[in-house]
């Protein structure tokens, strides 16, 4: 580990643990071990440590830019979205020590919407990279047969990362990290399933045979209307 990177592990888990506010560059240099000067040599402001800190440790790049996404099927990739949270959080532990159980996930946020300016629109760009890579996989599988023709990739895309989103969330609030995330892989692969089943060619009715009931209903209304109102025999 690199000194930027020590000082920058530092910071982050008291960011993490407390808020903002309450970190100080004088605890920081203690806690570090640096003098004032060595210190100063790599950051100049709290807020270009806590910008670099939450770059560093709290996206997940891999998510988008692992070099194992491309090899992966769609259920493989559904099953290796939904595991990012807890994949990240192995990572952030074995590389840096981190339990980020311990650590305020929407405080960060919360924090990041004052201190670093860029970040809900960074948070968007990443949004919108693992729309792409959702959408690939979903063209894939449609390609292979896998999954049905009539689902629209970009909307399917954009409902899976919700979905993904949302075992995120659950983990963040709730603290059941293994369960959200194999509850939102079965939630994925389930709508799969009943996509598949719902346009499967048996349970199709072609236009053109919507086009003929209609006509076949036209020809039933014209009928009645020539044979005029019915009398009723009251004999």
């Amino acid at each position: 580990m690199t000194t930027k990177e020590m000082i920058l592990s530092t910071a982050f888990k008291l960011f993490a643990a407390g808020n903002f506010e309450s970190v100080s560059m004088s605890q920081l240099e203690k806690l570090t071990g640096l003098s004032k000067g060595a210190f100063y040599h790599h950051f100049k402001s709290k807020e270009e440590i806590f910008i670099q800190a939450m770059d560093l440790f709290f996206f997940d790049q891999e998510m988008t830019d692992s070099e194992e996404i491309p090899s992966l099927d769609l259920e493989s990739w559904i099953r290796y979205r939904c595991n990012a949270a807890s994949r990240h959080a192995k990572f952030l532990k074995k590389q840096y020590g981190f339990d980020l159980k311990a650590f305020n996930v929407y405080g960060l946020m919360t924090t990041a919407a004052r201190h670093y300016p860029d970040f809900y629109q960074k948070i968007k760009l990443q949004q919108e990279s693992e729309v792409v890579v959702w959408e690939k996989k979903i063209r894939a599988a449609q390609s292979l047969g896998t999954l049905n023709l009539v689902t629209d990739p970009l909307l399917l895309a954009r409902l899976f990362v919700v979905i993904a989103d949302g075992a995120g969330v659950r983990s963040d609030v709730c603290g059941e990290q293994a369960k959200s995330e194999s509850e939102a892989i079965e939630m994925c692969l389930e709508f799969m399933k009943m996509m598949n089943a719902q346009y499967a060619p048996e349970n199709l009715v072609s236009d053109e045979k919507k086009e003929k009931e209609k006509e076949k209903e036209k020809e039933k209304e014209k009928e009645k209307e020539k044979e005029g109102p019915q009398m009723l025999s009251l004999f």
